[in-house]
């Protein structure tokens, strides 16, 4: 288990399910793509204590609807503003799930890249923004992103 998952710029080059390609190191991935990769990402979680979320996006197409999936999926307090802002506190935070460890798995994110780039890109530096927060605390975060991410995004 030495070998790091590609970072989220570029494309994966191995068989998404095999556990050498999970890093240990938090970040913001591309997500492996099938069903048969998630037995692998389950086995990731459950081996380091990890709380799992798997977020499925398949009819968001816009950040209102992406905001509100966030929200349900991971329970957000009643405090959440539905923004940018918010949904960066939030996962800056994520207390209220009992975890100090998370791992996203969030899927079918396309269609929102597709109808909404400049949204998408916000959305991904917000993750790495979270990413980068959390790494100066003892909370760690993983980010599975499946939806193809330009280099400039």
């Amino acid at each position: 288990m030495t070998s790091a998952l590609p970072p989220a710029s570029t494309p994966a080059s191995t068989p998404a399910d095999d556990e050498r390609e999970w890093s240990r190191s938090p970040g913001v991935y591309v997500h492996p793509g099938p069903e048969t990769a998630f037995a692998a990402i389950e086995r990731f979680a459950r081996a380091r204590d990890i709380r799992l979320a798997r977020i499925d996006f398949h009819d968001c197409t816009d950040k209102t609807s992406v905001l509100e999936r966030f929200a349900s999926s991971l329970e957000f307090p009643d405090w959440f503003g539905g923004n940018w802002d918010a949904l960066e506190d939030c996962l800056n935070d994520l207390e209220w799930l009992g975890a100090s460890c998370h791992l996203l798995s969030l899927e079918q994110l396309e269609p929102m890249r597709r109808s909404a780039p400049g949204d998408f890109a916000v959305l991904l530096d917000i993750l790495r923004t979270a990413v980068a927060q959390r790494r100066q605390t003892s909370d760690e975060l993983w980010v599975l992103v499946d939806a193809r991410i330009d280099e400039d995004a």
